[in-house]
């Protein structure tokens, strides 16, 4: 096997194979380059590249601060001279982009300059021929955020006293803080921030979970922050990010679904708070009335929630699926289930959405299609998807349109109208 001992100080090898009167020759050229960098704020000291096994070129600065000035590369194949390349135009790149050289000579070229250098601890230089002309690539790795001290004030914490929260930073470099009880509940009143001894803040009231990143700026006295929705959460966290240098602000927050659920009404106990709604596994808060309970549902009744009064002018129906809505300040302006007679139980659930709540109203043994004739001693019962009859020999069940359907004392039918025949009846009745 064969081996091209110096090929590493190539940035490309070529080889070429020929029958020279029946003997095969190989014969190898290789294109040899060297690059470097010199720049002003850097003495225009010479900095060598390093060649890669792909053919491209890369220097690691250290102090990239002064890319941001006049710089330029030195490149030199096979040990022609060098040549000085530049940029084309003043269209500067910042780290990140990629940009095609020209030589020092061609018109209406400039020196080299990174714009954003200085925002980067290190920058990394790569250089590589693409189509015979060569390309400069820059990359870089962030900074690290200097330590800063966020703290923060408000209306609800000692008349606006200085540094009443102070704020951790976070694995990820953000500051945050988490607001529980009556801390929490300050957050509904106006707030500010000082970050690094300079005040911060904005006319905004902030929305809990929106990701949205809120603007912080100095010189806003009497701009101040707040959540109106502060109450609706058993936890908020505010989270500060540094971007460059400034500040901004996040909320996010735990829903409190801890409610007291109540019930009152006219026919029970003169409207004290009579009956208390358990919380189920789905969150929801549920009561099902029975008995005397149940029919009290036929006159007015409302709710406390939490405190407050809730109720609306509505006559509730029973099974429609309906979210009905739920009020404060609606004095007088009572529920009332008319059809709960007809019902064996009926079951209120309270659902909350984003702290508000709603009513659904469902119920069991509904017996409104139940029609029950008597004719001395024969009784016809239509209840849900039966039909009963007692007291007779003879028994005919027909649809609407005539068809026969069962000579049994007990048919089962599907829900809709049908005719009954016996010894000496004709009824018409609606099964469920």
């Amino acid at each position: 096997n064969m081996q091209i001992k110096d090929a590493a100080d190539f940035s490309s090898i070529t080889i070429k194979v020929k029958n020279d009167g029946g003997v095969w020759k190989m014969q190898v050229e290789g294109t040899k380059i060297s690059a470097r960098w010199r720049g002003a704020s850097y003495s225009w000291t010479d900095n060598n590249f390093t060649k890669n096994a792909d053919g491209s070129f890369t220097y690691v600065v250290e102090s990239p601060a002064g890319l941001a000035n006049d710089w330029g590369v030195d490149i030199t194949e096979n040990g022609s001279d060098w040549t000085w390349y530049r940029l084309p135009d003043k269209n500067y790149p910042t780290v990140g982009t990629d940009v095609t050289l020209v030589a020092g000579s061609t018109t209406g070229s400039m020196q080299i300059k990174i714009t954003d250098a200085a925002d980067y601890r290190t920058v990394t230089l790569t250089l590589k021929k693409v189509e015979g002309n060569w390309v400069l690539s820059t990359s870089g790795t962030a900074k690290e955020e200097t330590p800063h001290t966020v703290t923060m004030k408000g209306a609800a914490w000692g008349n606006w006293e200085s540094n009443k929260f102070t704020f951790t930073k976070q694995d990820d470099g953000t500051y945050a803080y988490t607001f529980t009880g009556d801390d929490k509940a300050g957050l509904a009143q106006e707030f500010a921030f000082t970050i690094d001894n300079k005040d911060y803040s904005n006319r905004i009231d902030l929305e809990v979970n929106t990701n949205e990143a809120y603007t912080m700026a100095t010189g806003q006295s009497g701009n101040n922050y707040k959540i109106p929705t502060a109450a609706n959460y058993s936890d908020i966290t505010l989270t500060v990010t540094f971007t460059n240098g400034t500040p901004s602000l996040k909320v996010t927050g735990t829903k409190d679904e801890n409610h007291t659920v109540t019930m009152k009404g006219a026919a029970w106990g003169n409207w004290a708070d009579k009956i208390t709604f358990t919380k189920q596994d789905d969150g929801t808060y549920a009561y099902t009335f029975t008995g005397d309970d149940k029919a009290g549902l036929a006159q007015e009744f409302a709710f406390t929630i939490d405190g407050k009064d809730y109720c609306y002018r509505t006559d509730l129906e029973v099974n429609t699926n309906e979210a009905y809505t739920m009020a404060t300040g609606q004095y007088e302006k009572n529920y009332k289930i008319p059809s709960a007679e007809n019902y064996t139980d009926i079951t209120l659930t309270v659902e909350f959405t984003d702290g508000t709540p709603s009513l659904k109203v469902t119920g069991t043994g509904d017996t409104s299609g139940v029609e029950s004739i008597d004719n001395e001693c024969v009784k016809i019962v239509a209840g849900k998807g039966t039909i009963t009859v007692s007291g007779a020999t003879n028994v005919e069940v027909y649809t609407a349109g005539g068809a026969l359907v069962s000579r049994e004392a007990e048919s089962h039918v599907a829900a809709g109208l049908y005719i009954v025949r016996t010894d000496n009846k004709v009824a018409k009745v609606i099964v469920r």
